[in-house]
């Protein structure tokens, strides 16, 4: 059986913006975007903002369903190289954008100190508060330089979530188990640096 390499999102729009004769601006316009928006996508700095966009994006260019599909399902699982996130994209996700907007109008606002932003969902179970972190983390992700997903229902799912992180980072400790002087769980400093733009 073939193996089937993954294609970016930014790839797969370029090679359908070009087969069907579109310059970026001349689709920007067709999509009511600023004229740097398909660049800036195709270069992998950015995704599309919610699926009714690739949608539109995918109508525009004339995409067959099973293209749809593909594009659609790269703009969904794109990544930022330091992510971590053990739970995959809702594909069903909707509404909740004024929290969404929200939530990203907080965390990137600059702080006094370079300190970072903290933010809370609060809420009965099963009212939707995962699902909204969840979407967060997938739609800005290209927006920061890093994304974990931290595990915090105990002190054992905690630590495995940073030791997980840690591995991702190439960070380690020594033979005994201890963390090393260039990581350690429980003294964190600065905030993760934000890509500008978003």
């Amino acid at each position: 059986m073939a193996e089937h390499r993954a294609i970016a999102f930014g790839e797969l729009l370029s090679i359908f913006r070009t087969r069907r004769g579109l310059s970026q601006r001349r689709l920007a316009e067709h999509l009511g975007v600023h004229r740097n928006t398909i660049g800036t996508w195709e270069r992998g700095e950015y995704l599309p903002q919610s699926k009714a966009l690739v949608l539109e994006l995918a109508r525009r260019l004339h995409l067959e369903e099973h293209e749809r599909r593909q594009l659609l399902e790269a703009s969904l699982t794109a990544l930022s190289p330091s992510f971590v996130v053990p739970l995959l994209r809702n594909p069903f996700f909707t509404g909740r954008e004024q929290i969404l907007q929200t939530l990203h109008t907080q965390l990137a606002a600059e702080r006094a100190g370079g300190l970072p932003h903290t933010c809370a969902l609060s809420g009965l179970g099963g009212v939707g508060k995962t699902q909204i972190a969840l979407e967060y983390a997938y739609r800005y992700a290209l927006c920061y330089s890093a994304v974990f997903w931290l595990a915090a229902e105990t002190v054992e799912s905690l630590v495995s979530s940073f030791v997980r992180i840690a591995e991702r980072l190439g960070l380690s400790g020594d033979e005994k188990g201890r963390s090393s002087s260039r990581w350690s769980p429980l003294s964190s400093t600065g905030s993760p640096s934000t890509r500008g733009g978003c």
